[in-house]
């Protein structure tokens, strides 16, 4: 093997790009990206962070619960786990 590497491209456009960096590294190319694909690709999936924020707002339809209760009910629930697995240990 030699110490230089050298670059390595595909034949038919396929595949990584890999040029020579710094010291004799090997560093790969990142592809170019068209902008408006870009931002098209975002828009259809749900787009804007107003869209994405609504579902965190009073706005949005749904179940309302209030946190105090998420947070109660996930206690509980750790409670229980817990206790279960203790009573599991003691009946075996």
């Amino acid at each position: 093997m030699s110490a230089q590497a050298s670059p390595i491209t595909s034949t038919r456009g396929v595949g990584p790009r890999l040029t020579q960096g710094p010291k004799g590294t090997v560093v790969r190319k990142r592809k170019q990206v068209n902008r408006e694909a870009q931002s098209a690709a975002r828009a259809a999936a749900g787009g804007s962070t107003a869209q994405m924020m609504r579902s965190f707002d009073g706005e949005s339809s749904g179940l309302k619960v209030d946190p105090v209760i998420v947070l109660v009910a996930s206690l509980v629930f750790i409670a229980s786990v817990f206790v279960l697995h203790i009573y599991g240990r003691l009946t075996k």
